[in-house]
């Protein structure tokens, strides 16, 4: 019986605690790997270059701005005709709602028919 440990509660708690250690530090250096290999992905000329010249693109620039003035015009002339010259303040209200509604909308639609333009 000289050969033999006998385990106890405390050694059980020792070598849980020295696993989860373990356990912690492999899974802090696979994280670190991976915060690295992102960062020199983020930090590429070739990525940043992309996403500015996705911006930056005219066609792009030209579909953006035409959606928002058509839809700005749009949505001031619905706003227009629901309010009409003396409107109280429930049909102001409702206007800005429509004009907003109807900015948006028409804004998203024409930048869509844009897009499909350009393909």
């Amino acid at each position: 019986m000289k050969g033999e440990h006998k385990t106890t509660p405390l050694t059980q708690l020792e070598a849980a605690i020295k696993l989860q250690q373990e356990i912690f530090l492999m899974e802090k250096t696979l994280l670190n790997e991976q915060v690295t290999v992102a960062a020199g992905e983020v930090m590429s000329g070739e990525f940043i270059k992309d996403q500015l010249k996705g911006v930056l693109t005219p066609v792009s620039l030209l579909n953006s701005l035409t959606g928002a003035v058509s839809g700005f015009v749009v949505g001031a002339l619905v706003k227009k005709a629901v309010v009409g010259p003396k409107a109280g303040i429930v049909r102001k209200v409702i206007g800005l709602v429509l004009q907003i509604a109807a900015t948006k909308g028409i804004s998203n639609a024409v930048s869509s028919l844009m897009k499909k333009k350009e393909k």
